[in-house]
């Protein structure tokens, strides 16, 4: 439940129409919404999340970040639960704690989406995690790992968050 939102997010069949994600196929179709926005993520992510306007979302990324432009706590909520609703195809959420993140993963997965940290793995106490339609998830964490965001790179963004 957002009660800053104007619909109750529940994936259930009690709902009159049960949330569902977008069908989006295509990287260059989705559109994708990064919470904070680029100009505020840390270093070695910003070059991680810029990967994905290379990877053909830019049309449609500017237009997502500018609806999530809202207070930081309503940022990550709103970016999960957009992709349950089928408004987003997926959200990369920056910065998030593991009680920030952890109701969102079984709303966004029984709306039929997928949840990972950015190397793909399950784990909630991380620097960035990714909800996505499902569909898209692979050819995003592909993307995000073209721009830094593996090896090296991860294990330091993981010490930078922990100081």
């Amino acid at each position: 439940y957002a009660p800053d939102m104007p619909d109750t997010h529940r994936a259930s069949d009690a709902r009159p129409t049960p949330l569902t994600v977008t069908d989006t196929l295509r990287l260059e179709q989705a559109t994708v919404a990064i919470w904070p926005v680029l100009a505020d993520l840390p270093p070695l992510l910003r070059a991680s999340a810029a990967r994905l306007v290379a990877c053909g979302t830019q049309t449609r990324l500017r237009a997502a970040e500018q609806a999530l432009r809202e207070p930081s706590v309503a940022g990550i909520r709103h970016g999960a639960l957009l992709v349950t609703a089928g408004q987003i195809d997926a959200f990369l959420l920056a910065g998030g704690r593991p009680w920030d993140i952890a109701a969102l993963v079984p709303i966004v997965e029984e709306a039929g989406g997928r949840f990972s940290d950015v190397t793909g793995g399950r784990s909630l106490d991380t620097p960035a995690v990714l909800f996505t339609n499902g569909v898209l998830h692979e050819q995003l964490l592909r993307c995000l790992h073209q721009g830094l965001l593996s090896g090296a790179g991860y294990v330091a963004l993981r010490a930078d968050r922990r100081a």
